[in-house]
């Protein structure tokens, strides 16, 4: 919602733009009366953009309900920059007093592990909107960036959860509920947990003949890998000249005569 910043840092140098708030009718007013001629993008009236539907049809069109639509649209840019700007420094001042590195010890202190840690009690007592910005910002300094839905489960289950639920996530995050923390992490690109590659996903047997087919490794992000884990498996029975697979029986197609 803030728009575009005045200011990026980039680790190749700073980008600038002072013309920002200027609005177009002033830098061509500017131009004529300087007698200096200008180019134009023609890409900017193509309306196969989304960008330039919003900017030659739907703004022109809420204009006509609100004049000072634009006006309004930049102030509330200029308070959300200012308000996430706020955030950025108060989550820089908090985020190392409440993410914990590595894991607890007997007896007392951390050792070394991979990913990042919230103590649940203390992240109870804070506001819902704090709440959802540290989930974000542990997120965040692990490479990972999480949506609504995704923030939401994370807090369900600090909040609610109970000691030994899992979790798995877009880009790799992996949540586990402890009796204390949630423990954040990124697993290694092409891996959903510890046990998913010990999981076949096609098995061969005797036909006709009988076996035992562990569940499918396959969770979404709204079902632990505990619950997963506790599904019992079922005997698998496939008709003479059917093969067994992790999703049930599967028939060779005909062969033609």
């Amino acid at each position: 919602m803030s728009g575009i910043h005045p200011v990026v840092e980039f680790p190749e140098g700073r980008i600038l733009r002072p013309l920002l708030s200027t609005t177009r009718a002033e830098v061509e007013a500017y131009l004529a009366a300087l007698g200096q001629q200008w180019r134009e993008d023609s890409s900017n009236r193509h309306l196969t953009f989304t960008r330039n539907r919003i900017r030659h049809e739907l703004l022109p069109l809420l204009e006509g309900w609100n004049p000072r639509l634009r006006e309004h649209l930049a102030q509330m840019a200029q308070l959300a920059l200012d308000e996430e700007a706020w955030w950025q420094a108060e989550l820089a001042r908090l985020g190392p007093q409440l993410l914990l590195p590595g894991k607890p010890v007997r007896g007392g202190g951390r050792e070394a592990a991979d990913g990042l840690a919230l103590d649940v009690t203390r992240l109870a007592a804070l506001a819902p909107a704090l709440q959802r910005r540290l989930l974000r910002y542990a997120a965040e300094q692990l490479g990972a960036a999480v949506d609504f839905p995704s923030t939401e489960a994370l807090r369900t289950m600090a909040l609610a959860g109970r000691a030994g639920q899992k979790l798995e996530l877009a880009q790799g995050l992996r949540a586990e509920r402890t009796h204390r923390e949630l423990r954040l992490a990124v697993l290694p690109v092409g891996t959903t947990s510890e046990t998913a590659a010990q999981v076949a996903s096609e098995y061969t047997v005797a036909i006709p003949g009988e076996m035992l087919a562990p569940p499918s490794p396959c969770a979404s992000a709204s079902k632990s890998w505990s619950q997963l884990g506790h599904t019992r498996a079922k005997p698998l029975h496939c008709a003479t000249g059917s093969r067994a697979t992790a999703s049930g029986c599967a028939t060779p197609p005909a062969r033609p005569r």
